[in-house]
């Protein structure tokens, strides 16, 4: 297997296989009438490789531990293939992450997003790639289809937040949870004030298409007292298409608050304006809450390659999108 040209890949060879399912008039699935194959090259930007490792792309392709794959619907931005995660592999010839994946295939030829993130979740280091690809009925591409990973920026700091309660010492407000400082929290004033559960609502400033959310727990707060036992048992992560969690809710997920592992994350794939976070079961009654909220979107508005969103910009008039190649001093947040 090759690792690639400029010799710097992850990964990487990944087989699809698009099973296109014939459609008669009357809409009816009628059975599978052939496949298409293609193999995915993935590698860092030149750029994210230089500003995140010193140069050293040994360093990054070793310190990379989780690499998943997503594929979306072009046009409807329906989810095929949700986070499939790629099983990596050390060789003699370096780190590789290998998997097989099965699209189905509406038409003769449909177009497709492809959806990849690697992370070093101990160094806090994410990353997402895209690419656009039509597959077609009994298609064997030659050519691999390139995925760069650029820095998976957080938008967190563009938004708004509210929550059911703050812990009255001073130094632990909500907008500590987007200042991409890992050294603060936001706690809440615990059972005592909430109940069961307190809440956090972040709110964009316009809608926009998530790729993934989550939360960092309190490992590395400035003041070690705080670091654990200030968590909650579970997360669950709900998003709504109004600001400050009201209008329809379009996804919800709940998974175990990160009390050892430093990070937990869900990917909800939808178009969206506010992400409300209910956090389970104190594990200290007086306060508690986490150190930074990840929200990673996606703008899937224009056909080219899908592009990371860094910032939103907002003007009364004209909302615009910065995108993450107009701000090169600003792609290391999370280290």
């Amino acid at each position: 297997m090759k690792t690639g040209k400029r010799g710097f890949n992850l990964l990487i060879t990944l087989l699809l296989v698009a099973t296109w399912m014939g459609c008669s008039s009357d809409k009816q699935l009628t059975g599978p009438a052939g496949s298409a194959q293609v193999s995915l090259n993935i590698q860092f930007a030149p750029s994210a490789a230089k500003q995140n490792f010193s140069h050293n792309i040994n360093n990054a392709i070793q310190r990379i531990q989780e690499v998943t794959v997503s594929v979306l619907e072009a046009g409807s931005n329906a989810v095929v293939i949700k986070e499939q995660q790629l099983e990596i592999n050390s060789t003699d010839q370096g780190r590789f992450a290998e998997g097989e994946l099965s699209i189905p295939v509406r038409d003769e030829s449909q177009p497709f997003i492809i959806v990849v993130f690697a992370s070093d979740p101990d160094n806090l280091l994410f990353f997402v790639g895209t690419a656009n690809v039509t597959l077609e009925s009994g298609e064997t591409r030659e050519q691999p289809v390139d995925i760069f990973l650029q820095p998976a920026i957080s938008i967190g700091s563009a938004g708004k937040v509210s929550v059911s309660s703050t812990f009255p010492q001073q130094g632990f407000g909500a907008t500590n949870a987007i200042d991409l400082k890992f050294t603060t929290s936001w706690f809440s004033a615990g059972a005592n004030a909430d109940g069961n559960f307190s809440t956090f609502t972040w709110t964009a400033p316009q809608n926009v298409f998530l790729g993934t959310t989550g939360i960092f727990n309190n490992m590395l707060n400035s003041n070690s007292n705080f670091q654990t036992l200030y968590g909650f048992q579970t997360v669950t992560f709900q998003v709504y298409d109004g600001p400050d969690a009201s209008g329809l809710m379009v996804y919800e997920e709940t998974v175990d608050y990160p009390l050892i592992f430093p990070v937990v994350r869900v990917s909800p794939f939808v178009s969206g304006r506010s992400i409300r976070l209910l956090l389970n079961d104190h594990e200290n009654p007086d306060c508690g809450g986490f150190s930074e909220l990840l929200v990673v979107a996606l703008d899937l508005s224009t056909g080219e390659s899908v592009k990371t969103l860094q910032a939103i910009d907002l003007s009364p008039l004209n909302p615009t999108i910065v995108l993450l190649k107009s701000l090169p001093n600003q792609t290391k947040p999370f280290n």
